[in-house]
């Protein structure tokens, strides 16, 4: 049986409330160390791990642009990419579902192809089919590695959200980017209130970028908190 939403709705309040005083309470000690210690959060991942969660990357998303959604931010990183180009060769979303958004992406970059990987496609919709588009199907971690190196100039990552498989995910998709070549990511939060599930995709991405492998160009914001955050490959 499964719990409808007006069931949901008060246990997401009541989540959401005591997140909001655990906040409140850690940010107030820091205060009372003087502010300049960071704040680490823990996590129990869904694969059984856990992870320290840093608020330490603001200053790396100085100059980044912030966007009212996903889709404003994908249709600036497809802006950045045409002028530095020209035109865009090759892109690829990782995480596909019905292909609403790949449609989106193949009409904002218009490239001369695109590779879409998926476990299954069996909820693709023939709608959103495109000429120059690619289906791989199986698991990002055995499809992306087969992937040709220094061939993508955008991908955008929307597959596992746990951090192993984001974190994986990352190191397997680098290598296939042009240089400057930019990746978005999907979801870029801690947890799903709606499911109560941990996310570990803004840990990886933190990591990410705290390497310095990367650079921000844009924060795309959404509602429920599951926003997207854009990288170019220096």
């Amino acid at each position: 049986m499964s719990a409808t939403d007006a069931e949901l709705e008060p246990l997401i309040r009541e989540v959401n409330d005591s997140h909001r005083a655990l906040r409140q309470k850690i940010e107030a000690l820091v205060r009372t160390a003087g502010g300049n210690r960071r704040i680490v959060y823990k996590t129990t991942l869904s694969d059984g791990g856990e992870v320290k969660l840093r608020d330490d990357v603001t200053p790396l998303f100085e100059g980044a642009r912030v966007f009212q959604d996903r889709w404003k931010l994908s249709e600036h990183c497809a802006q950045l990419l045409k002028q530095a180009t020209g035109a865009v060769d090759c892109i690829a979303e990782i995480g596909v579902e019905t292909g609403i958004y790949s449609s989106f992406l193949w009409e904002k970059f218009i490239p001369e192809r695109m590779i879409l990987v998926d476990v299954k496609f069996s909820n693709f919709r023939a709608e959103n089919q495109r000429t120059g588009m690619e289906k791989y199907e199986g698991y990002s971690s055995a499809v992306i590695p087969t992937l040709d190196d220094n061939s993508l100039d955008f991908a955008y990552i929307d597959a596992a959200h746990d951090f192993a498989n984001v974190s994986a995910d990352i190191e397997a998709i680098l290598p296939k980017m042009k240089r400057n070549g930019i990746i978005q990511f999907n979801d870029y939060a801690t947890f799903n209130l709606r499911f109560a599930l941990p996310y570990g995709v803004k840990a990886a991405v933190n990591n990410l970028i705290n390497s310095r492998r990367v650079s921000v160009v844009g924060h795309g914001l959404c509602p429920l908190g599951f926003d997207d955050v854009a990288v170019r490959v220096l």
